[in-house]
């Protein structure tokens, strides 16, 4: 088995705990793919280490990084991360309904998908990446991965950051009720 089919095993073991994945449902149906000679797998020369595909339902690592390569250089954790921040957009996209309301904007300022524009230099007291300042999309996906590694539990240098704990709060109240829709 190789690197990215592991740690995309080890990821879905975590969305089973969290309860967001169970036999047949829509994250049941995500799956990974390791490109190496399509099209799709050449998004990766633009930065990407990998990218959720709303038109197939798929993760992608991109065809330039070998197998291993990624562990290798950035480490196991690292391509955790990749595919935690992949199953948050996975997760936006199959349960569209909890990403559409009040609840959502009022903690990510805006309805998912909206692109957003940052000025200033202070990020770090609202966002938990620079990457997560693009878009809500990216954010929530940012968010969502930090909350699967820390399985669930806050970073103490978050604790006194307003927007950031009202997002996480609004993230674990989306897998709360997702999970609920197993009963």
């Amino acid at each position: 088995m190789g690197e990215v089919e592991k740690a995309f095993n080890k990821v879905r073991k975590e969305l089973e705990g969290m309860g967001l994945l169970f036999a047949g449902w829509k994250l049941d149906k995500v799956d990974c793919y390791h490109e190496r000679f399509s099209v799709g797998g050449l998004y990766g020369f633009g930065g990407a280490m990998g990218f959720f595909d709303p038109d197939d339902g798929d993760i992608h690592i991109p065809a330039f990084y070998p197998p291993g390569l990624l562990t290798w250089w950035w480490g196991e954790r690292q391509m955790l991360d990749v595919l935690r921040h992949e199953f948050g957009h996975a997760v936006a996209d199959n349960y569209r309904k909890f990403f559409r309301g009040g609840i959502f904007k009022a903690a990510f300022g805006a309805s998912c998908g909206a692109k957003k524009v940052f000025e200033g230099e202070d990020w770090e007291s609202e966002y938990v990446s620079k990457y997560a300042t693009t878009a809500t999309q990216e954010d929530f996906a940012e968010t969502f991965m930090l909350y699967m590694k820390h399985k669930g539990k806050l970073p103490t240098r978050y604790r006194g950051k307003r927007a950031i704990v009202k997002k996480w709060k609004t993230v674990g109240r989306i897998i709360r009720e997702i999970s609920a829709l197993r009963k």
